[in-house]
């Protein structure tokens, strides 16, 4: 892994505090102690680990980590490598104020501070500690959803990296069929989305 060229952060067990905080979860019973974490800082930081993990005999498991906050073990890997997109967190409003997008290590929290600020909402979890990744791909189902239906319905579009390594937009015109996939399918499917689009209303 060292011989990795990305602009993200590395971390092994002997990277201390720092890797001892990003195993940390929501529970406790789903922090795995992983080989590595990689928090990458641009998108394009995703496919050279992939193809890393995948040229390995036998090939690393790979687990990505947005919130943390389920308490299945789906974001961590025991002796594999977690990709940790916490520092992917940028929330952007649209000029328009109809679109917000938001990259795959945010929280709710950081989501309502913008549409707040802005006085507009947005079909998302009525918890603040809560990724918008894995809440969003999961279903969603929040306050606003007797109204606008489930986060997942709402999707505009996503930034996908796929196993292969690369990275395509998918909607309901571009990629349909994975765009249809990856709705509800986030646990089991391979691939990774660190940026979504969903209105705001």
């Amino acid at each position: 892994m060292d011989i990795l060229k990305i602009q993200g952060t590395i971390l092994t067990p002997d990277s201390g505090e720092a890797y001892t905080a990003a195993l940390k979860r929501n529970s406790d019973l789903s922090s795995l102690p992983a080989k590595y974490v990689v928090q990458p800082a641009v998108y394009e930081d995703i496919p050279p680990v992939l193809a890393y993990a995948t040229s390995q005999t036998p090939p690393i498991e790979i687990a990505v980590k947005g919130g943390g906050a389920h308490s299945s073990t789906w974001a961590s890997s025991d002796g594999g490598i977690v990709i940790d997109l916490s520092k992917l967190n940028k929330v952007t409003l649209a000029e328009d104020k109809q679109s917000i997008t938001v990259q795959g290590g945010a929280y709710w929290g950081d989501v309502y501070e913008v549409t707040s600020k802005a006085k507009v909402d947005v079909v998302g979890s009525p918890l603040w500690f809560v990724g918008v990744g894995g809440f969003t791909l999961g279903g969603g189902f929040g306050p606003l959803t007797a109204e606008h239906g489930t986060a997942v319905d709402n999707l505009i579009s996503a930034t996908v990296v796929l196993a292969d390594g690369r990275i395509v937009r998918a909607s309901h015109n571009e990629e349909p069929d994975l765009f249809w996939a990856i709705r509800g399918r986030f646990q089991t499917l391979h691939s990774i989305c660190p940026r979504l689009t969903a209105p705001s209303c």
